[in-house]
């Protein structure tokens, strides 16, 4: 049974649980979109190739189906639970030939493979969270490039040797332009990761990791310092209404503002004014 289904642009996040010997209703494909399969719970099994054979998924791995594999999951005599994660060839490709300037002569993946999957956990946990809580569009991109290199890089395939050779981006003269327009619009709420690129003339994957090896940070996480910056400045020298100073900063809601303040201060916007003002009424 499915109980999650988040589709992103290029990318899709779906949570499976299976009572024992259930199983998909049939043996299927995914048309262009490559799925990596990781167990949570239990011990859910897989039918899968073109002459169909069944095998346990490891515990310590997963299985990368490619585009259009008939395969479907079940579960043996006890219950399970699947991370099922969806990409699209083509935004593999990009994110490859963005890094490499190059594609190999054809994008293919090693269908199983062992080693730790906390990192596909932990994002898509952060992107789900994020989907309940209506996040901006620019960090909802930013992790779901994540996604895609942490595959890139955990998943053996034809890129492998040219992916680990490729350098570290440099740093580039448009990150100014860049750096100008944040600090000129991050109070509209209308910055984008795909504006933030155009504007360097570079792309999203290239941006991605020239922001984080200059700053330290991915452009989401230094909008978001920006705008809570801009809301403390607000509430603690002015007496306009919280409401106003969270659209003010550049917040697309309040529950927005009032989340971004409980993870850096512990307390509410109203709260951390009380205190700053050194009042308990």
């Amino acid at each position: 049974m499915r109980y999650l289904n988040l589709k992103l642009g290029r990318s899709k996040i779906m949570l499976t649980q299976f009572e024992p010997h259930a199983s998909d209703p049939e043996l299927h494909g995914h048309g262009d979109e490559f799925q990596l399969s990781i167990p949570l719970a239990g011990v859910p099994l897989m039918e899968h190739g073109d002459t169909p054979q069944v095998e346990k998924l490891p515990d310590f791995g997963r299985y990368l189906t490619r585009p259009g594999e008939m395969h479907r999951h079940f579960a043996g005599d006890g219950a399970s639970r699947l991370l099922l994660i969806n990409f699209k060839q083509a935004f593999l490709e990009d994110v490859l030939r963005d890094r490499l300037q190059h594609l190999p002569t054809s994008l293919e993946f090693a269908a199983w493979s062992e080693g730790p999957n906390d990192a596909f956990r932990k994002l898509a946990e952060r992107i789900i969270r994020g989907s309940m809580a209506g996040p901006e569009d620019v960090e909802t991109q930013e992790l779901e490039l994540e996604l895609a290199q942490v595959l890139l890089s955990a998943q053996p395939g034809t890129h492998t040797a040219y992916w680990n050779a490729s350098p570290d981006a440099q740093h580039h003269p448009a990150l100014g332009r860049v750096m100008a327009m944040i600090h000129d619009t991050y109070a509209s709420g209308e910055l984008s990761l795909d504006t933030l690129a155009q504007e360097a003339g570079l792309s999203k994957y290239h941006l991605l990791r020239l922001f984080r090896t200059t700053i330290g940070r991915t452009p989401g996480q230094y909008i978001a310092d920006l705008r809570l910056e801009h809301a403390e400045r607000l509430l603690a020298r002015t007496d306009d209404e919280v409401t106003t100073i969270c659209f003010d900063a550049g917040y697309g809601s309040l529950s927005s503002m009032e989340r971004a303040f409980k993870q850096r201060y512990g307390v509410t916007p109203t709260e951390y004014r009380k205190q700053k003002r050194g009042t308990t009424s």
